[in-house]
């Protein structure tokens, strides 16, 4: 498994990132047992930007996720301390 976190801000850096993942995925692990997960708060620039028919990586996502803003206590239930 692959997490990278804030991946709107990495193609802000680097505006090739999403064809080189493109690229990486086509030719090496699509056939692979893997699972890339890519993670943002720009929920705009995911939708707009990567998931956009005329876009590298359209077509790839096999489960699109949005979580809602959630408060420090129920963020603090995924510790395993509390």
């Amino acid at each position: 498994m692959i997490v990278i976190d804030e991946f709107p801000s990495m193609c802000k850096e680097n505006k090739s990132i999403p064809s080189i993942l493109q690229n990486l995925w086509d030719a090496e692990l699509k056939e692979k047992n893997v699972m890339i997960i890519l993670c943002g708060s720009a929920m705009s620039f995911i939708e707009k930007e990567l998931l956009a028919e005329k876009n590298p990586l359209y077509g790839r996502a096999t489960g699109i996720y949005k979580m809602n803003e959630m408060g420090f206590y129920d963020a603090a239930r995924f510790s395993p301390i509390i």
